[in-house]
């Protein structure tokens, strides 16, 4: 190993010869994982917007504002 270092000029970009390659994955089971990821994302979307669209309507006495839409 150390050969390897100092062939490469010391350079320590190595790939882990202990770790094994997993490759890309499953499509099958990374699709599902990936479009859940997406509906959790949009849902977290629309919880900040009601808040911040709450924040920017009310007033630091809690009494309402002029209107205000957050696109």
């Amino acid at each position: 190993m150390v050969d390897t270092i100092k062939a490469g000029s010391f350079n320590l970009d190595l790939k882990n010869p202990h770790s094994p390659d997993t490759g890309p994955g499953d499509v099958e089971h990374l699709l599902p994982e990936y479009e859940k990821l997406l509906e959790d994302i949009a849902r977290t979307c629309d919880i900040l917007k009601r808040e911040l669209e709450h924040a920017l309507t009310r007033g630091r006495d809690g009494s309402p504002q002029p209107s205000v839409t957050v696109a």
